[in-house]
């Protein structure tokens, strides 16, 4: 698995905006909080010091109703006397009964009248002495006295004030429940609490559809960035499509002509070597002629392949044979500060594919090798053979189990870094362009490879050369020798009448000296439309029909239709050298027996001719 990749900067965009988003929210939550908690201590307060001061007035004015309640009574009965005795002939049981029965305060206030001995005189106030205190209820009336005239005392849970009655020995007692003074406050403080629990949620919602809104735009963008993306992909696609087909079609247009120049050169080159001494010089520049046409013949139909996406035709191919070749060939033309090295381990050893495709694979490698090594230095072709027991992760494939040969391309030149090596086989990728690459070689080996089978190993760092490792699957080796054996046997003719059929000359001449060599009689025609009049007149005359399709006037599909309609039994082989499209299908409707592609081998000529006809 690849490494987490750094964020882009749309990524880190949206990650610093929902950072953002979610401070600014915890910020506003922690002052919201901070603000009520604040509000409610201050109302907590104003309530404390408000009753406070309402206990002392309600005091005062106890005191101050008493005072004149009391002292009109004592006028009236004519009481006198001093001290205790004076309150108790004024304030008699009725009487205090009476005036408290007056007094109007709260449900939690309670109210007293005490001598200054601090006996209750009445009312609904019981003193209670503080907890630990000394000293009896005179003590604890004159505590209250002294801090009254501070501003009042919080004795437990009660609000207490008290104060002197004027002109009477008497102390006025009056007290609030602390409780039930902050039983509003508690209220507010619920109040608050799910106030602020309801905001607290209101701006988690919101910061939620707000980071929601955000992540829909950035996976919005997201989408249409990928949707560019692969719009961008799509169109480069099309434009790699738009330059295969172009070379297709340019391939297709030159391959007729250029076709017949190599059937002429192998065709003649065949009959030139067979009339020379086997191992003299002469014959070996023959053999090198040959090869050289056989590789252009592959060439031709690699292109057409590339360009229209034909599958090849798979053969048995000795790789130590084609390692020797692409050496040999590079051996004589490469600089003399290039030394080579060839380490060939896999004598025998078999692939199935296209022994072009592998040369050209191999050539590739030796070509890019050389321009790696631009002062010189060592290139190393190795091969050996292999058992896989388990599947095989490379560089760029899998072998799955089973028996490999691996070629090995070694260089000791410039070498390549990573991001290189991750585009390597992509075609049209070069590093190359001021020397003209054109980024298609490499894509040409790994398909190669990969059409065959295999895969590619390829080791490289800066400065350190590169090594391209090619594992291909070995075939059986039954298969090879029976490939061999058909290839050396050449099956003759009895004397029948061959037409052929050619707008160039050179291969009419050629394919009446193959045919007869062949033991058939050729009949050769350079104008189609003469050989269709022929053939119309006298259809029995001949046994078989050998026509290129692409000819002036008259096609080769024209004629075959002719001689399948007037001696179907007549086998007809039809050469071109198109490839693709619906060929086949029109040629297998026109009556066509085979479709060969020029330039057509003797041995495959000899082959099908004496199936057809046998």
């Amino acid at each position: 698995m690849n490494p987490a990749s750094p964020l882009s900067g749309a990524d880190a965009h949206q990650a610093l905006a929902a950072r953002r988003l979610v401070i600014a929210a915890v910020v506003v939550a922690l002052l919201g909080c901070s603000a009520t908690a604040y509000w409610l201590w201050v109302l907590r307060d104003h309530r404390i010091q408000f009753t406070s001061r309402q206990v002392r007035l309600q005091t005062a004015a106890l005191a101050e109703h008493a005072s004149v309640v009391f002292n009109a009574v004592e006028l009236s009965r004519g009481v006198s006397g001093t001290g205790d005795d004076r309150v108790i002939g004024v304030a008699d049981n009725k009487l205090v009964d009476d005036f408290f029965a007056r007094v109007s305060a709260a449900k939690d206030a309670q109210a007293g009248l005490f001598t200054l001995d601090g006996t209750r005189l009445g009312g609904s106030l019981t003193l209670r002495p503080a907890q630990g205190a000394t000293g009896g209820a005179a003590t604890e009336l004159r505590e209250l006295l002294a801090a009254s005239t501070d501003g009042g005392i919080e004795r437990g849970s009660l609000f207490v004030s008290a104060q002197r009655v004027p002109g009477l020995p008497m102390i006025a007692v009056s007290s609030r429940d602390r409780t039930a003074v902050l039983a509003p406050w508690d209220a507010y403080v619920a109040s608050a609490a799910i106030a602020v629990l309801l905001g607290l949620a209101l701006l988690a919602f919101i910061v939620h559809r707000l980071l929601g809104e955000m992540r829909a735009r950035a996976e919005a963008q997201a989408a249409l960035e990928h949707s560019r993306e692969q719009a961008r992909l799509a169109s480069e696609a099309a434009q790699r499509a738009r330059r295969l087909e172009s070379l297709g079609r340019l391939a297709s247009g030159i391959a007729h002509d250029f076709n017949n120049i190599l059937a002429v050169i192998l065709g003649f080159g065949d009959l030139l070597g067979r009339g020379l001494a086997p191992g003299s010089a002469q014959a070996q520049h023959a053999d090198q002629v040959m090869r050289a046409g056989e590789r252009g013949k592959d060439l031709v139909a690699r292109i057409l392949a590339f360009g229209r996406g034909n599958a090849r035709p798979r053969a048995a191919i000795d790789v130590e044979k084609v390692v020797g070749e692409v050496l040999d060939l590079w051996i004589a033309t490469a600089p003399s500060t290039i030394r080579f090295e060839r380490v060939l381990n896999a004598p025998g050893a078999i692939v199935l594919g296209d022994a072009s495709q592998l040369f050209e694979a191999l050539n590739n490698l030796c070509a890019n090798a050389l321009h790696a090594m631009p002062r010189g230095g060592n290139l190393r072709i190795a091969t050996a053979t292999l058992q896989v027991d388990s599947a095989r992760p490379l560089s760029h494939g899998t072998l799955q189990p089973g028996s490999y040969v691996r070629i090995v391309v070694g260089d000791e030149g410039l070498g390549m870094p990573a991001e290189v090596l991750e585009h390597l086989f992509e075609p049209f990728f070069t590093t190359r362009q001021s020397q003209g690459g054109n980024g298609l070689g490499l894509a040409m080996v790994h398909a190669a490879v990969t059409e065959m089978g295999g895969a590619v190993d390829v080791a490289s760092a800066p400065d350190r050369g590169a090594a391209f490792a090619l594992h291909l699957p070995l075939a059986d080796q039954a298969l090879a020798v029976e490939d061999a054996v058909a290839s050396r046997i050449t099956p003759r003719g009895r004397g029948q009448v061959v037409m052929v059929v050619d707008d160039e000359p050179a291969l009419v001449a050629l394919a009446e000296e193959v045919l007869a060599d062949l033991g058939y009689e050729p009949a050769g025609f350079r104008d189609p439309a003469l050989a269709l009049e022929v053939l119309r007149r006298a259809p029995e005359r001949f046994d078989a029909l050998l026509t290129d399709q692409l000819m002036p006037g008259v096609s080769g599909m024209e004629l075959a239709q002719a001689m399948h309609a007037l001696r179907p039994d007549a086998p007809i082989l039809l050469t071109t050298g198109f490839s693709g499209g619906d060929l086949d299908e029109r040629a297998h409707d026109a009556g066509v027996s085979v479709l060969l592609r020029k330039p057509v081998h003797r041995s495959e000529l000899a082959q099908q001719l004496a199936r057809l006809l046998a």
